[in-house]
């Protein structure tokens, strides 16, 4: 599915729920709106079979399992993991890095039509301002 530029894969393992102001919080530690949304593993949810005989889930109590950084009431992004690659490797969408170059990478969560999507989204690691 592509959404805002970027293609998301529908996620198999990740469900959603509304936010919980009083327990849920974002990146920064900060409470998350009523209006947002919290991401939380199927396996934790408890399976319910409907009238038709498919399985749904319940997210009801269900702890989150990724903070965010909101970008949208739908879309957010988790924190940011730097790498360290080998001698002058290759990595799609940045290029080639040089020995001692590092990189970042970061998932993309998206609510769309009651379903969870994932991107990875990609950097060339930003300079600390400490170094």
């Amino acid at each position: 599915m592509r959404f805002d530029g970027m293609n998301f894969r529908r996620s198999n393992t990740f469900s959603w729920r509304p936010a919980n102001p009083e327990t849920d919080v974002d990146t920064q530690d900060r409470g998350v709106e009523s209006n947002y949304f919290v991401i939380v593993k199927i396996k934790d949810c408890e399976t319910i079979r409907n009238d038709h005989g498919y399985n749904t889930f319940s997210t009801k109590g269900v702890e989150q399992c990724n903070k965010l950084t909101y970008h949208r009431t739908n879309m957010g992004r988790a924190k940011w993991r730097t790498h360290t690659p080998g001698y002058c490797q290759y990595i799609p969408g940045i290029g080639v890095l040089s020995e001692g170059e590092k990189w970042q990478s970061a998932r993309m969560f998206l609510v769309h039509d009651n379903r969870v999507y994932t991107t990875t989204i990609k950097r060339k690691a930003r300079v600390e301002e400490n170094e």
